[in-house]
């Protein structure tokens, strides 16, 4: 699975534990509407409280959502809801979860010199691979009608014309990908880019329609 996920120690100052989940090149996360699980053995919390969570996608600004635990908490199993929109097309994503009254003043709130580890931790979520355009060459005739469909890898959603013109009597359509038409007049020659796009991304134009 092309997904490195990396966890920070547990940050004593600050008191939070970090987990960043990083796409391979060529994909891009979704995470919209995913579901993020812990199991969590707390010690040395005042509790019962929270451990918050934040993200990276909001320079952790806002909370995702929280994680209950308590002085007795061993293995306890949590799951936090991601928002649904925000976290797809991402290249990578770092989660905070917070144990700190400086950060969550309500009342059972775990003290500052509470301490914390995940025996286990995941999130439910996509990966998509950044679409790739692996041919869009026709040859036509004036006068003579093409139906031809770009052909790109990665499940696209859309596709663009990103430079140049098609030959007058032509044109694509931007959700299938087929260019159709009857051209009613020879090209002049100049390259046409194609691209194809999906939450994950837009792969390179590929130049070589005429």
């Amino acid at each position: 699975f092309p997904v490195t996920i990396k966890f920070n120690g547990w940050n004593t100052t600050n008191n939070y534990l970090t987990v960043t989940l990083t796409a391979a090149t060529g994909y891009r996360l979704d995470l919209n509407d995913g579901v993020l699980y812990g199991n969590w053995a707390i010690s040395g919390a005042t509790g019962p409280g929270w451990l918050e969570v934040r993200s990276s996608v909001d320079n952790y600004d806002s909370i995702i959502g929280y994680f209950d635990v308590s002085t007795s908490s061993s293995g306890l199993l949590g799951a936090i809801k991601l928002p649904s929109s925000g976290y797809s097309g991402l290249s990578s994503v770092t989660l905070r979860i917070i144990s700190s009254t400086t950060q969550f003043s309500g009342t059972g709130a775990v003290s500052s010199t509470a301490t914390a580890g995940p025996s286990a931790l995941r999130v439910t979520g996509a990966l998509v691979p950044i679409p790739s355009v692996t041919a869009a060459t026709v040859a036509g005739t004036v006068g003579t009608a093409v139906n031809y469909s770009i052909v790109a890898s990665g499940t696209p959603t859309s596709y663009a014309i990103s430079s140049g013109t098609l030959p007058t009597g032509l044109s694509p359509n931007t959700t299938t990908g087929v260019i159709s038409g009857t051209p009613t007049a020879a090209g002049n020659g100049t390259v046409v880019a194609v691209t194809a796009s999906n939450s994950a991304g837009t792969s390179s134009p590929y130049r070589d329609w005429e």
